[in-house]
């Protein structure tokens, strides 16, 4: 199984974090709920290639008993694939779980905020129930 969360030729059409919801327009361009007050196409752009390129340092069966999570994440792919994950931790790692396969995906500290918000933008990069 693959340290990637996603594969290298997977192509994101919406990502719904637990406290934004991006999704593709036609034919180009990003709709995000809610609106960030400010915020730049280069912003979203970087998020959705953190996602692409986001790789686990360590993959482990999740434990059978669930934690609590800290929020959902839910990522559809162009062709209709989704993929669902829990966010476990997001210190010191980036725990996520995947529930469908039954891993959990460790990653740096540092990923969370790379993946979990727009930076710089004012939306928060700390998970939330959702």
């Amino acid at each position: 199984m693959s340290l990637s969360l996603l594969s290298p030729k997977a192509h994101i059409v919406r990502l719904q974090l637990p406290a934004l919801d991006i999704r593709a327009k036609q034919p180009t361009g990003w709709t995000l709920q809610p609106a960030p007050a400010h915020y730049s196409a280069d912003q979203v752009v970087a998020l959705l290639e953190a996602w692409q390129r986001a790789t686990a340092l360590q993959l482990s069966a999740a434990p059978e008993a669930p934690a609590s999570t800290q929020g959902d994440i839910r990522i559809e792919l162009a062709g209709g694939r989704r993929l669902r994950l829990q966010i476990v931790a997001t210190k010191p790692q980036l725990v996520l779980r995947n529930p469908a396969l039954g891993v959990e995906y460790r990653l740096p500290g540092g990923a969370a905020g790379r993946l979990l918000g727009l930076s710089g933008s004012g939306v928060k990069s700390s998970a939330v129930s959702g």
